[in-house]
């Protein structure tokens, strides 16, 4: 891959252009008793733009969805033709091995980070469209393979990796407007309207604590956040933090467990960083999708 194609990865990536050294992103599988103590669940990665068969340079930010007693990946999918991130999904066959199924939304601008979840018997996701300066609601017409537009949520910034936990009754979505800045907004109802939290933004200044780096999640009584760690470089690694104050008036949190949660580990499909971490509650624990990427030449 050339320096300049490089550089188009990353501005889609980040929203930020600069020279960066070429990557290979690819999708891997972790599991442990908990979401702050995981470790790779077998041979990594799960899943590389290789494995698709379609005009692919990376894979990354994946989603776990299980669903009629089917395990779904959702993931951005960079296409080479189209200089754009699609939606794809895959589902885990007999083996444990992820099949790639095809694109589940294709729009004419970019997108990643397919933030999927059930709500109300219904399958939702909350792609990052950040080109389209909005957070967008999709909902699944029908599942696995089609998703079309519900609601857009919020408008007038460059919304990414936009994540919703769901507490006490209230949603709340956590996006960063660049990678040093978390902002809060919370609703009564899924579709909203949103509206600013008092405390927002609750991360300020500080580009290893605050874009989000996956799923929320609700373990054991306490809500966990992730997020990644982008210094000195995009992508190096997943902090964890817990929200030890949660409500419409008030926000506070503290990390959580090792720091950093995941990192590069120096070689191999993840050598040089990861970025994404997506939990679900699995068999007593967790089974946790990730990505990682290992510089190219």
């Amino acid at each position: 891959m050339r320096a300049a194609a490089a550089s188009v990865l990353l501005l889609a990536l980040t929203g930020v252009r600069c020279s960066e050294p070429p990557r290979e992103w690819s999708i891997g599988l972790y599991r442990g008793a908990s979401p702050l103590d995981l470790e790779p669940a077998g041979p990594n990665p799960v899943l590389r733009a290789a494995d698709l068969g379609i005009d692919a340079t990376f894979v990354a930010d994946p989603f776990l969805l299980r669903r009629d007693d089917r395990l779904f990946l959702f993931f951005e999918v960079w296409r080479t033709g189209s200089g754009q991130g699609d939606i794809a999904w895959a589902e885990r066959d007999a083996s444990g091995a992820f099949r790639f199924s095809g694109v589940a939304l294709d729009e004419p601008f970019h997108l990643s980070y397919p933030f999927v979840f059930e709500h109300d018997g219904d399958v939702f996701m909350i792609p990052e469209s950040r080109s389209q300066r909005d957070v967008r609601l999709y909902v699944a017409r029908p599942f696995p393979g089609r998703f079309e537009l519900r609601r857009v949520l919020l408008s007038g910034e460059r919304y990414a990796d936009t994540s919703l936990v769901r507490w006490q009754g209230r949603f709340y979505l956590f996006t960063s407007t660049d990678n040093g800045t978390l902002e809060l907004f919370h609703a009564d109802a899924l579709e909203g309207p949103y509206q600013p939290h008092p405390r927002s933004p609750v991360v300020s200044g500080d580009d290893c604590a605050a874009r989000p780096g996956g799923r929320p999640i609700v373990w054991q009584g306490r809500i966990l956040r992730f997020a990644q760690c982008d210094r000195p470089v995009y992508g190096v690694s997943v902090r964890a933090f817990e929200l030890t104050e949660l409500s419409p008036c008030c926000y506070r949190e503290r990390p959580a467990g090792r720091d950093p949660l995941l990192a590069g580990s120096g070689g191999g499909w993840n050598a040089g960083g990861m970025h994404h971490l997506d939990p679900l509650l699995d068999a007593g624990g967790v089974l946790a999708a990730v990505d990682g990427w290992r510089p190219v030449d």
